[in-house]
């Protein structure tokens, strides 16, 4: 990932909260050092479009459709803009994951990591405390591509809080040289 400036990919998560219908989300992700990204809704709100940062560290966002000529600056932090429980949605990129991940393993987890192979992927399982919510601890499991070296798939479960998420990465290009002007919406 050191190697990595910029990278795009298609994101498929899904949540599950206990008593609730999944909520499914399908968008395209563009990232650029240090902390530039972009995405592009295809479900929920197909077209809807976010970029960071715009201005003072705001996202920027687009909708899709008919009010697609509304730009509207929310901070990081909005609720609305909540990736799931506790993450920003300037907490979405590669990095951020490898370096919680590494974070889980190397802490005081109550059981050991277990690694597995799984077709072309290492899979590596830990507890520990959850990446965005202090004090609350989740099981993760991380797939990891055993060409690329980088995760395509990662798995959380909160069985104290009856919830998972289950996020995907597919169409994984690296340094496809994204131009700056590519995260403006102006």
């Amino acid at each position: 990932y050191s190697r990595v400036e910029d990278y795009r990919l298609r994101v498929h998560s899904v949540i599950r909260r206990a008593g609730e219908a999944p909520e499914e989300t399908d968008l395209t992700y563009w990232f650029r050092r240090p902390d530039r990204f972009r995405m592009e809704l295809r479900n929920p709100h197909p077209g809807l479009t976010l970029v960071h940062p715009h201005g003072e560290g705001r996202v920027r966002v687009r909708p899709g459709g008919l009010l697609r000529f509304l730009k509207i600056s929310l901070d990081p932090g909005s609720a609305r803009l909540e990736v799931s429980p506790g993450q920003r949605v300037d907490q979405t990129d590669l990095g951020l994951l490898i370096r919680n991940i590494s974070r889980s393993l190397a802490g005081a987890a109550p059981g050991a990591a277990a690694v597995r192979t799984e077709g072309g992927t290492v899979v590596l399982s830990v507890e520990g405390e959850n990446h965005f919510l202090p004090g609350v601890w989740t099981r993760y499991e991380l797939w990891v591509d055993r060409e690329l070296w980088l995760p395509v798939r990662v798995r959380e479960e909160v069985p104290s809080r009856g919830w998972e998420r289950d996020v995907r990465f597919d169409e994984i290009t690296l340094n496809p040289g994204l131009p700056e002007s590519f995260f403006r919406l102006d």
